[in-house]
């Protein structure tokens, strides 16, 4: 059962991180005006508050949406950071364990 439920933590985890993070980007498209399409209403043929409510779903959407592509970006910055700080690090490493192998 361990080792069955690891992935659905980590995917839970990514879905948590991925829903947190859309908070700030929902209030970010909401502050700025950016243009989200509102075709949901239009294309299921509602009207009044039910319409209301499938554009408020879209810019919820684009925000976890945008929060999805922003948090892949950030990991990728993270790894390559990361990889740079971790290829300065061990040739000094290296460097240091040779010098104290001649000694």
């Amino acid at each position: 059962m361990e080792g069955a439920a690891r992935p659905l933590y980590r995917a839970a985890g990514l879905v948590l991180a991925v829903g947190l993070l859309s908070i700030p980007v929902l209030r970010v498209l909401l502050w700025t005006d950016l243009p989200v399409p509102h075709g949901l209403a239009r294309w299921l043929g509602l009207d009044g508050e039910a319409a209301l409510d499938a554009h408020l779903y879209e810019i919820w959407l684009a925000a976890w949406l945008s929060a999805w592509v922003l948090a892949w970006v950030l990991a990728w910055v993270l790894a390559w950071l990361g990889l740079v700080l971790l290829g300065r690090h061990l040739p000094a490493r290296r460097a240091r364990i040779d010098r104290a192998a001649v000694r």
